[in-house]
């Protein structure tokens, strides 16, 4: 399932300047002007880059976007900690402008893509807190790159024969290969290794690992 967005050459450009002001401000920071600053600098810088070295191009996929969002995350990090250098005498206006000028250009950029993916999260929220009800799941669904909503009655696509959860294997014949299974028919199965595994900490379904032997290891968070 993969997503694409589009981004206006207006878009790109603001993109590519940011990546220039980050590795301005990491070369003319010096290690010792603030240890966290500068290591929150060049983690931004290194997301960047990651998103760079998949090209800054019109159409990005749900990963560019998601590099885009880590590195506007570091910028954030760096901005309060300058503002805090700031305040108390230790750090110069032009770092805190720098880093409030690259955290504005990216949110010019793309700010209505996250803003978009955050009501599709609200909606997809709603839609699985709704099935579960209706089915009595223990679990929550939070596992989204695996199907779209509209795609929850169609057939599940894995195949495999066991689903490994906290050490333990589950068999299935229902889900090998030609089975009519589907994603819902998927999540009742999960869920049932959750509840048979008595372990309630963690209710959300967040992913399943291909543990190339015919299972899956179950993923489960709080």
């Amino acid at each position: 399932m993969n997503t694409t967005y589009k981004l206006s050459q207006d878009a790109i450009d603001n993109i590519t300047s940011v990546g220039k002001v980050i590795n301005d401000f990491v070369k003319k920071m010096s290690r010792d002007f603030s240890d966290d600053v500068y290591r929150d600098a060049v983690t931004a810088q290194t997301y960047f880059k990651e998103y760079l070295s998949k090209n800054v191009a019109e159409e990005q996929t749900e990963e560019s976007i998601r590099d885009l969002y880590n590195t506007h995350c570091y910028l954030l990090h760096q901005i309060d900690k300058s503002s805090k250098l700031f305040r108390e005498g230790s750090s110069h206006y032009w770092s805190l402008q720098a880093l409030s000028t690259a955290k504005l250009m990216l949110n010019n950029a793309v700010s209505h893509i996250w803003d978009a993916q955050e009501e599709e999260l609200d909606e997809n929220n709603d839609f699985y807190y709704q099935i579960s009800n209706e089915n009595d799941f223990m679990s929550c669904w939070e596992y989204y790159e695996l199907f779209k909503t509209t795609e929850i009655n169609d057939t599940c696509t894995l195949n495999f024969d066991a689903i490994v959860y906290k050490e333990k294997k589950y068999k299935t014949d229902s889900f090998k290969n030609g089975h009519k299974m589907t994603w819902l028919d998927l999540w009742h199965f999960l869920d049932s290794v959750m509840k048979q595994s008595r372990y309630r900490n963690h209710i959300f379904i967040e992913g399943l690992e291909d543990n190339s032997d015919g299972s899956f290891t179950l993923e489960t968070g709080s």
